[in-house]
């Protein structure tokens, strides 16, 4: 037998190519790095920090309305304080120094009530009050009216029935008082003219200067000045409570004024809705006879051309008879 040979090259290639074909595929490497795979992380919250947190949000809406509520009282005591400082500044008068005046008005008050210290009760509680009053209307007297104008603006605002009976007791009592000073002139003077004419009576009889002695001549004229300076006076009084009392009643009228004008609103508008009322009950009636009327008017239209019908029927049949014996005739 011949045997085939084969060159070792040949058999080593065959071999490696067996090899290559048994041994597993191997993973083919990349030219650049693969990226880091990323972990994300789910924070699920416990059960306790959910109930912290709402606890935490209760507390803190708490927190935030109850903040909210004590700036709305921090505000609304601003306004008033506000007011209070505008109102204050609007009874001052700036023309008036408020500082001596308030304090002099303080010492008068406090001697007062020093004074009235060992008294009884009703003067210790009247007194110092009073006091302190008339202090005011002497060292403030502009201000001081201020504040008693401002007094009788909330009087009649809040109390107007107290305000008018105390304005009619006190022009009263301011009545009374001055009867009762010109019932001690009087009596002062008739008291000094009885004395007058019993020193010019006895005079008359002894011959004696006894009004000379006394200085009576020089007396009359100064009596005389101060009586007139008196009359004076009590007129300027008299000419400011008649001023009040004008002004007590301007206001009266206008009060009087306006609720007659809100009467007469309520009187206008009752007049009105009445008039309304006539009136839609007169359109009522005029759009039933109307409607009536319109009926009456169709029924009519009805009847006339019934009655159109009825005559043209008639001519008709006539306007037949009489073409028939026409024709008849040339026939």
């Amino acid at each position: 037998m011949n045997r085939l040979r084969m060159p070792r090259t040949v058999l080593a290639a065959s071999a490696l190519a067996l090899a290559s074909t048994h041994e597993p595929a191997k993973e083919k490497l990349l030219i650049y790095p693969l990226p880091e795979a990323q972990i994300l992380v789910v924070d699920e919250p416990s059960e306790l920090e959910k109930q912290i947190g709402d606890v935490r949000r209760k507390v803190t809406g708490a927190y935030l309305d109850a903040h909210a509520s004590v700036q709305g009282v921090v505000s609304r005591w601003i306004g008033v304080e506000h007011a209070v400082e505008s109102r204050i500044k609007s009874l001052l008068d700036p023309t008036e120094e408020i500082t001596p005046g308030l304090l002099y008005t303080t010492i008068a008050t406090l001697s007062t009530s020093i004074v009235t210290r060992s008294r009884g009760l009703p003067t210790r509680l009247i007194l110092p009050p009073t006091a302190f009053l008339v202090s005011l209307s002497y060292f403030l007297p502009k201000t001081s009216s201020n504040v008693s104008d401002y007094y009788e603006e909330l009087e009649d605002r809040f109390a107007p029935t107290f305000g008018e009976k105390r304005r009619i007791g006190v022009a009263h009592s301011a009545m009374a008082v001055d009867r009762v000073k010109d019932s001690l002139a009087g009596a002062r003077e008739g008291f000094g003219k009885g004395v007058g004419n019993g020193v010019d009576w006895v005079q008359g009889l002894t011959g004696l200067k006894i009004r000379e002695a006394l200085g009576w001549s020089e007396g009359v004229l100064h009596q005389t000045e101060i009586r007139t300076k008196e009359v004076g006076s009590a007129v300027g009084k008299l000419l400011e409570k008649d001023e009040n009392l004008a002004k007590a009643f301007a206001r009266d009228v206008k009060r009087e004024t306006v609720e007659r004008l809100k009467v007469g609103k309520e009187d206008i508008r009752k007049m009105l809705q009445t008039d309304e009322s006539l009136v839609a009950e007169l359109v009522e009636g005029v759009g039933k006879e109307t409607v009536e009327r319109v009926k009456v008017g169709k029924e009519e239209v009805v009847k006339l051309a019934e009655t159109d019908k009825e005559l043209v029927g008639k001519n008709a049949e006539e306007f037949k008879e009489t073409t028939k014996a026409e024709a008849k005739k040339l026939v």
